[in-house]
């Protein structure tokens, strides 16, 4: 599977370690303004650059959801609206 992981720090790149274990291809996306997006969309950002990120590359709005390509994030951040 090909995965595509927005940032490049500590949360990114353990994510990517195990999706790399798993056998799957993993591209980091930091700051390029044309990114080709993947399969399963990580994103490892600091919460305030999610809004960025979500219009920048035309994200669909987050869930809590994975169906239906939604996004999960981390408890400790609140959802974006």
């Amino acid at each position: 599977m090909n995965i595509t992981i927005f940032g490049k720090g500590n949360i990114a790149a353990a994510i990517a370690k195990n999706f790399e274990t798993a056998g799957n291809v993993v591209k980091y996306v930091v700051h390029e303004t044309d990114a080709k997006l993947d399969e399963i969309i990580v994103l490892a950002v600091p919460y305030p650059a999610v809004d960025d990120v979500i219009n920048r590359f035309e994200l669909p709005p987050p869930t809590h959801s994975l169906r239906g390509g939604g996004f999960l994030r981390t408890p400790k951040y609140p959802p974006v609206n």
